[in-house]
């Protein structure tokens, strides 16, 4: 260890003393400090990272993750905060490509394939979201909320099926989430299967009364009018529009109906 390492370390130190105090700014200038003494010193830049990553400067968290994945290729760790980092200004491409090295790197993270899959379940890759999830479920079967996502993902292609079948894996362990509920409902009516798919709207309506998206006219309210109790389907939407459903709330509109 060189004399100018043990100064970076020793300024390293100084800023996460005052990371513990909150003093952010006298944190950064003694992690540059350790930097100033070694340029090579990778946890000084993840460090100035974190800071900027803390404070909502993503652009800047970015800046120095980078810095330190230049030093240090193989560290999935930085390309996880740098995945994040982008994520957190909106460029998902780059996004899901730090995490796509991450999972190079790290393969046995199995948390890699959650975020990578959210990623694609937000840019409409639902194809790419499926298979993260199908590689996360074969790592851990026990982590339901991934049949939950992939049955989105499958739904969100037509496959209602197969949906259906993720939801009933979730369902059959946590029973009281309306939101499945309604997803489930939304694949029953994709199939035709009405009447299952208005016990499941309503099934997420008893789970939770203020739920404004099961009663609209995409869920209960248009299988309502569609079998014909236009009555139970005005309520719905009154419903959903008193709770600030902006659908439900233009659709009574073009109709001069007062909610």
């Amino acid at each position: 260890m060189t004399r100018n390492t043990e100064f970076a370390i020793a300024y390293n130190r100084r800023g996460n003393r005052d990371v513990s105090k909150g003093d952010y700014k006298s944190a950064i200038d003694n992690y540059k400090k350790a930097i100033e003494f070694d340029p090579s010193y990778k946890d000084a830049y993840i460090n100035i990272g974190d800071i900027y990553s803390n404070l909502l400067n993503h652009e800047e968290s970015i800046f120095y993750y980078s810095k330190a994945i230049v030093l240090d290729p193989g560290c999935a760790e930085v390309f996880i905060k740098r995945g994040m980092a982008y994520g957190n200004i909106g460029d998902y491409d780059l996004e899901s490509q730090d995490y796509s090295k991450a999972i190079e790197l790290t393969p046995g993270d199995t948390s890699l394939y959650g975020k990578r899959g959210i990623v694609y379940m937000l840019t409409g890759r639902y194809r790419e979201a499926i298979d993260d999830y199908t590689k996360l479920i074969q790592l851990t079967p026990s982590f339901y909320w991934a049949y939950a996502i992939r049955g989105d993902a499958l739904q969100a292609i037509g496959l209602y099926r197969n949906a259906i079948e993720d939801y009933n894996s979730f369902i059959s362990v946590y029973p009281d989430y309306p939101q499945v509920y309604n997803n489930r409902g939304k694949a029953y009516e994709g199939l035709g299967m009405d009447k299952d798919a208005l016990l499941d709207f309503s099934r997420a309506i008893e789970l939770m009364p203020e739920f404004s998206e099961a009663y609209t006219n995409t869920n209960r309210g248009e299988l309502l009018s569609g079998m014909g109790n236009y009555n139970d389907a005005v309520v719905d939407l009154k419903t959903a529009a008193r709770l600030g459903n902006k659908h439900a709330q233009n659709l009574l509109k073009s109709k001069s109906i007062e909610w």
